[in-house]
């Protein structure tokens, strides 16, 4: 009673909000939710038996063991001679079959579970509503929607009934699967079906919509849960928190999660994470910082996302020295970092061109030191900040740290021309274009349109990396200005016969 009477609670609360963006479900209105019929919450006692019955304390059954011997994809015949001899027992004890199945799902062995359940339908198994939960319930720990909602609408071909649970785990299915509007749609039929949706349908429906990127339906979910007697939980809130930061919405995520403790709901990492990424998408690194200071005060510890979303706030918004500090202050803080935090505040060092520092990390004494290895993403800031910086040597060293047959002829360019000394081949990282791109880019402003051309053809015989406009249009202007006019010229032939356009060059 007392969630449903705070103001961010109350449908009206968003009514406005919800009529500006045009808010309706494809095919289902919030009054439609709000008109379905709901039924007594009977059928929760059988979520619990299912929960007991899965518990899955017991020793596996022979039938069991020889179904997890066949692995992750058996054939239905395989499955057969698994269950010959169990089958009679389990017509008689259908609980033998839900814990079977429900092991099964806790594996997440979902093409196992199905090819059982149709196993059982062809021998005469009375199937029941545990069944096809434990075997829903598979197919969304797999994010296996399409499987997942057909067996929910065959079993009423089954004469079975599905229950709130059945329904749950459906719509986390689609919350997997990315499916929002299916998700909507699921959580309409539960109410038409005369039965109680719980936190979870709503939970799940909501971090669909999120992963959707529709946090107008997020948020309208959310308000309405109070008035079908639901009351909003931790997970909800947290849901509708990053539905608002994926949405761009950081004013509406902010409000969710000062308005979560006067509904005497604690916010988590999550909440706060999803609120310091908000702060960066909307690149007011400040609030991102205040944030991150203020989960101590409620006995929160910052953990790595919440680092790593900070830090990359304070790159987007130019403050390489915060992204510095806050990578720097994590040891004290007994967060270790990750390959993210290096990567963020690498690129933090690139946009203000700091070579030197984005190398420190990457090579001296940061990344090796802690058993991190670069990928494509680490790399591809550190050659960019030697790029900008005009470090154009440095640039190339970097790429020649990034294993591949194809550039053997720059790493020879680069020994004959005394750029490094030595170029190793110690991390197995495949370059990207950006990669690329960026050391042609420094290349052609070190007026050594020589290389430009090699790492350009070590781009064409890449099998992973396709050259593009920005690459040909740094070669041509490396040849132009080197007055190299049969190299330019052979490039634009080239050019025309892949139809990629030139524009910076001409």
């Amino acid at each position: 009673m007392g969630l449903a009477g705070a103001s961010i609670w109350e449908p009206r609360h968003f009514r406005i909000l919800t009529q500006d963006v045009g808010f309706a479900f494809q095919g289902v209105s919030v009054d439609h939710i709000h008109g379905c019929c709901s039924s007594s919450g009977a059928l929760r006692a059988r979520r619990d038996a299912v929960i007991e019955v899965g518990s899955g304390r017991n020793q596996l059954r022979p039938e069991l063991r020889l179904i997890l011997s066949l692995g992750p994809v058996p054939s239905r015949e395989q499955v057969v001679g698994a269950l010959t001899t169990a089958l009679p027992q389990w017509r008689t004890n259908p609980k033998i079959a839900t814990a079977t199945l429900a092991a099964l799902a806790r594996q997440k062995l979902a093409d196992v579970s199905l090819k059982v359940l149709e196993v059982m339908l062809a021998n005469n198994v009375a199937v029941n509503v545990f069944h096809c939960n434990s075997v829903i319930s598979a197919c969304e720990k797999t994010g296996q929607w399409q499987p997942a909602l057909n067996l929910l609408r065959g079993m009423h071909e089954n004469k079975v009934l599905p229950d709130v649970i059945s329904f749950n785990a459906a719509i986390s299915a689609c919350e997997k699967g990315c499916q929002w509007q299916m998700a909507l749609s699921l959580l309409t039929q539960i109410q038409c079906s005369r039965l109680d949706p719980s936190e979870v349908s709503y939970s799940a429906a909501i971090s669909a919509c999120s992963k959707g990127a529709q946090w107008q339906h997020a948020i309208s979910l959310l308000s309405i849960m109070p008035a079908m007697r639901v009351t909003p939980n931790e997970i909800s809130c947290n849901a509708a928190i990053t539905a608002g930061e994926k949405g761009f919405q950081w004013h509406l995520a902010l409000h969710l999660l000062s308005e979560m403790p006067k509904v005497r709901m604690a916010p988590n990492q999550i909440s706060y994470s999803a609120c310091i990424s908000a702060g960066e998408k909307a690149g007011r690194w400040q609030l991102a910082q205040h944030l991150l200071r203020m989960m101590p005060d409620h006995r929160l510890q910052p953990d790595e996302i919440c680092y790593n979303a900070a830090i990359s706030a304070s790159q987007s918004g130019g403050q390489w020295q915060v992204s510095m500090q806050l990578l720097t202050s994590m040891p004290k803080m007994s967060v270790m970092p990750n390959r993210v935090s290096f990567n963020a505040a690498i690129s933090a060092c690139e946009v203000q061109s700091k070579w030197q520092l984005a190398l420190s990390l990457l090579m001296a004494n940061a990344m090796p030191t802690i058993k991190i290895l670069p990928d494509e993403i680490s790399f591809g800031a550190a050659v960019s900040a030697c790029e900008k910086a005009g470090r154009w040597k440095m640039a190339l060293a970097l790429l020649g740290r990034m294993p591949r047959n194809q550039l053997r002829r720059v790493h020879q360019l680069l020994r004959e021309s005394g750029a490094v000394a030595s170029v190793t081949v110690s991390m197995r990282v495949m370059p990207n274009q950006v990669c690329y791109n960026s050391a042609m880019s420094a290349c052609s402003s070190g007026g050594q349109w020589q290389l430009v051309l090699s790492i350009l053809t070590d781009m064409s015989e890449a099998a992973s990396v396709s050259s593009g406009d920005i690459s040909y249009d740094s070669a041509v202007r490396a040849s132009e200005r080197a007055i190299q006019l049969e190299p330019t010229l052979r490039l634009l032939s080239h050019m025309q016969h892949a139809s990629i356009l030139c524009f910076k060059s001409f």
